[in-house]
C-alpha cells in the first residue's frame, strides 16, 4: 500500500468517525502525513551476521539436495546396459557423478558453523 493510499485510508477512517458522530475531530491532511511518516518506518536491514546465516543454510540445503540427485544420476549410470558404453548419455552422466560435491558440502557446514563477528564492541 502506498503512503497516499495509506493518507486516503485513514482521512476516510477518521471522516467516517466525525460523520458518525464518534467524537472524533477531523486531522488535516499535514496531520495525516506526519502520521504515516512517524509510522510508516522502513523495516530494519537483516544484518551481515543474519545475512550469513541465512545464506549458509540456504546452501547447505541446495547442496543436499544436489548430492541427492547427483545419487539418482549415479543410480540411472549403474543401470545402464553396455549398449550406452561411450555415448553422450553416459559422458554427461559421469560428469555429473564426477563433480566432488562432497567437498563443496564441507566448505558450507564450516561457513554455517562459522563465529561470525556482531561489530560494535558485541564481540
Amino acid at each position: 500500500m502506498t503512503d497516499r493510499e495509506k493518507l486516503l485510508a485513514i482521512m476516510g477512517i477518521i471522516n467516517r468517525a466525525k460523520n458518525e458522530k464518534l467524537g472524533c475531530a477531523l486531522l488535516t491532511t499535514k496531520d495525516l502525513t506526519m502520521i504515516l511518516k512517524v509510522y510508516s518506518k522502513k523495516p530494519k536491514p537483516e544484518s551481515r551476521a543474519a545475512r550469513w546465516s541465512r545464506a549458509a543454510g540456504e546452501a547447505v540445503a541446495a547442496l543436499e539436495e544436489l548430492v541427492e540427485i547427483q545419487q539418482e544420476f549415479q543410480e540411472w549410470h549403474d543401470n545402464l546396459d553396455g549398449k550406452f558404453e561411450g555415448s553422450p548419455l553416459v559422458e554427461k552422466l559421469e560428469n555429473i557423478t564426477g563433480i566432488d560435491l562432497e567437498s563443496a558440502k564441507e566448505a558450507v557446514d564450516d561457513a554455517e558453523g562459522a563465529d561470525v563477528p556482531l561489530g560494535f564492541g558485541r564481540d
